[in-house]
């Protein structure tokens, strides 16, 4: 049988529970986690000061904001068409103002509350839409919630494999995120993937990493998750006084926090145990307070797995008629749930979803390709840039060089004109000269005359 996914916000952890897939009367319902925000306050006075603020905003993100916390806290009460009203509003409204990550938030929303009303298909449908904006945007808390949303959809089909796929993309974008609440709700729904596939010792192992993580940030919530999981694999295991042991300190703790829909899961696993321990009268009484629960929040899951089991305790009992007109019941809820319809318009999403990512995929691989080839013409660009640069400086030196050339040669020129000028200049005085010195030589006495003339004079003395 499987179990009830179903939750609400309480210190910042939505639960989502699910029952699993069991033979004879163990048919224990098990807790998956959902990341969420709000906080623990009366529900009229959260509902009436969100209400008034929604008034008062000015802008369509703080209006679709506004509505998803309204939406959220009337999933929290159990009000799920309330919640769902909300929610498409502030689908609408962001679409209008293209808002990115309001679609994103409305369409995780709106998937969650159709997986509580048990229309798996339609909100399939809302996760991959919140899933490919996310992706599109790199949101990875959009896409982290989604794949986990997902994951629960595909278990809710009894597609193990395909739920270990999805849990396990979420839980590496929490790791990468450090998401500890994230990560401890992952490795919860993971535990119960391997306890269903029969791998009790690996489930143990990530129940056990899941509980101490929520200890460490104080969520009880995912506490009261993990209780209610460990509970449910100690009777897998033939141990029957654990298993009420976990059982009723999850129970507990959802008392405590005023969970409905975590206290009908509760109250049905230990039913289911008591039924299994040879106590049909206290599993009676059980089974009855959860169908009760189940019946007023409207949680079809719920009613499914507690008819079922109304109907085999009283089979035990041997009152036949009741035994029969609850498992009637369990058939109708069941077949509103797991409809032929539905899994192949599932199937249909899946297909498209990956049609459409393989085109995501292309997209983004050629959007790195040209960006790498944009990138490869600005660095050829860059250098060519460079390069006539520097041909151009080395051209301008040239000129700069031969210029001066040039004018030096020019100046050379100018130089020599004048030297030979200057020659010339020195060559005629130099002439004049000594053409002036042979006239004078030529009148004046020689100093052989003049010496004669001396000796001569001298002798007549």
């Amino acid at each position: 049988m499987k179990g009830l996914l179903r939750g609400r916000y309480v210190n910042g952890i939505f639960c989502i529970l699910k029952r699993t897939n069991f033979t004879g009367a163990m048919k224990p319902r098990f807790l998956f986690i959902l990341l969420l925000t709000s906080a623990l306050l009366p529900a009229q006075s959260v509902l009436d000061s969100l209400n008034q603020h929604l008034h008062k905003v000015n802008s369509d993100s703080d209006y679709v904001k506004t509505l998803i916390a309204i939406s959220d806290e009337y999933r929290a009460n159990d009000s799920l068409l309330r919640a769902k009203e909300n929610a498409e509003h502030a689908l609408s409204v962001a679409a209008g103002a293209h808002y990115t990550s309001g679609k994103i938030n409305a369409n995780e929303k709106l998937g969650r509350l159709l997986m509580d009303l048990g229309d798996y298909s339609k909100a399939l449908e809302y996760e991959y839409a919140a899933l490919g904006i996310a992706d599109s945007v790199h949101n990875l808390k959009g896409v982290s919630a989604a794949y986990n949303s997902m994951g629960i959809i595909y278990w809710y089909q009894s597609d193990l494999k395909k739920a270990s796929e999805y849990y396990q993309k979420a839980l590496q974008i929490q790791k990468q995120l450090k998401d500890t609440i994230g990560i401890s709700g992952s490795l919860n729904n993971l535990g119960i993937v391997y306890k269903n596939m029969g791998d009790t010792a690996k489930a143990l192992d990530y129940y056990r990493q899941a509980l101490t993580l929520a200890s460490k940030v104080k969520n009880k919530k995912g506490m009261a998750n993990t209780f209610n999981n460990l509970g449910a694999l100690f009777q897998v295991k033939g141990d029957p006084d654990k298993a009420l042991s976990y059982y009723q300190r999850s129970l507990y703790i959802r008392e405590e926090l005023n969970d409905k829909i975590g206290i009908a899961t509760s109250l049905s696993n230990l039913g289911a145990l008591y039924e299994e321990m040879k106590d049909p009268d206290k599993a009676l009484e059980y089974e009855m307070e959860a169908l009760a629960i189940s019946q007023e929040i409207g949680d079809l899951e719920g009613i499914k797995e507690a008819c079922f089991e109304l109907s085999e305790i009283y089979g035990i009992k041997n009152d036949g008629m009741k035994a029969l007109d609850y498992y009637k019941q369990y058939i109708t809820a069941r077949d509103s749930l797991d409809n032929e319809e539905g899994k192949h318009n599932m199937e249909k999403l899946e297909l498209k979803f990956q049609y459409e990512s393989e085109k995501i995929a292309l997209k983004k691989d050629q959007d790195k390709q040209k960006a790498i080839d944009d990138e490869k013409a600005n660095q050829q660009q860059i250098v060519i840039i460079a390069i006539s640069i520097g041909l151009g400086m080395v051209i301008l030196f040239l000129i700069f060089i031969l210029n001066r050339f040039r004018i030096i040669r020019s100046q050379k020129k100018i130089i020599e004109l004048q030297k030979l000028e200057v020659e010339d200049k020195n060559k005629h005085i130099t002439d004049s000269i000594y053409y002036a010195k042979r006239i004078q030589d030529s009148h004046l006495p020689t100093e052989k005359f003049i010496e004669k003339t001396i000796r001569r004079m001298k002798d007549r003395l």
